[in-house]
């Protein structure tokens, strides 16, 4: 197996910028380390460090000619860059994103990753170990993956998926929000669920290779939240959930989609849902202000 582990901006002064953030190492340390790193684990690698956004997209887009799989620690670019996001999306090689540091715990705009939405696993916050742990998790899944084939499976909830299912949510949510026009709508998927009941419902997940990349929450006769990770929509994965949740729910079941998401409406209305009714109700509440949404849900009968 051969990787390529791509580090992106200031990365060269490893050693030399914000050592309380970063460490006292050095660039140079970090590459013996991914060195023998590989050795004991029995992969080639390539390591390569630009400052150059463009250069990062040109190194991806060729490694899908002679790699394996992709390590990507994008640095600053992993809060910006739309095109490494693309990037990573159009090759369809597996791929891990590394932070040295801990981003979830620092500065605001550090915590939104577009690079991770098209990475089956981040590591983050462990230092230089984290690349071994990206190495060592590529690995594994490269094995799995020549063993099991394309292997998706669906099952319940367990409570090792949570961290997955909020990683989902954000994304698509996201997504789904900007797609209608609520730009600052926004629902912790924990409160929810807790206020909701949820999970005195059901919730499947659906895995691929063994991770997962899509959830559904339902209960009798409703289904409550439906989400696919971005970067792995259009693949059919939506119909697969779908199917599950009919086999496990009854008729008439019923579902609610934001006004102006017309990918999920054109999805349940060629999945047999009709349109019901439509309702106005408060997305989010920011501070003092509220934030409407227009609410179309549909039903499906038979």
């Amino acid at each position: 197996m051969k990787f390529l582990v791509l580090n992106g901006p200031n990365l060269n002064l490893l050693g030399v910028r914000e050592p309380g953030v970063y460490g006292s190492q050095t660039y140079e340390d970090l590459l013996a380390f991914l060195m023998n790193s590989a050795k004991n684990l029995s992969v080639d690698v390539e390591c390569r460090q630009t400052n150059h956004e463009g250069v990062l997209v040109d190194w991806i887009q060729e490694a899908r000619q002679s790699y394996d799989g992709i390590i990507i620690n994008p640095a600053a670019y992993t809060h910006t860059s739309i095109a490494i996001l693309d990037a990573l999306l159009a090759v369809k090689l597996p791929a891990v994103e590394v932070h040295l540091s801990d981003t979830q715990k620092r500065e605001a705009f550090r915590k939104q990753s577009y690079a991770g939405l098209a990475c089956q696993k981040t590591f983050q916050g462990f230092g230089f170990e984290g690349y071994r742990l990206a190495m060592e998790w590529l690995k594994h899944h490269l094995e799995q993956k020549n063993q099991t084939g394309n292997a998706i499976e669906i099952r319940p909830y367990k409570d090792t998926d949570w961290e997955h299912l909020q990683r989902i949510h954000d994304a698509a949510r996201q997504q789904e929000l900007a797609r209608c026009g609520y730009l600052e709508g926004y629902t912790n998927l924990l409160a929810t669920f807790e206020e909701e009941n949820l999970f005195e419902g059901q919730v499947a997940v659906l895995l691929l290779h063994e991770v997962p990349r899509g959830f559904v929450a339902f209960t009798n006769h409703e289904i409550t939240w439906f989400y696919v990770e971005p970067g792995y929509q259009r693949r059919g994965f939506g119909k697969k959930l779908l199917y599950y949740t009919l086999q496990h729910t009854k008729r008439p079941l019923s579902v609610w989609v934001l006004h102006g998401n017309l990918p999920a409406i054109s999805f349940y209305e060629s999945m047999g849902f009709a349109f019901m009714e439509e309702k106005k109700g408060p997305l989010h509440r920011s501070q003092s202000q509220p934030i409407y949404a227009i609410g179309l849900r549909y039903g499906l009968m038979g």
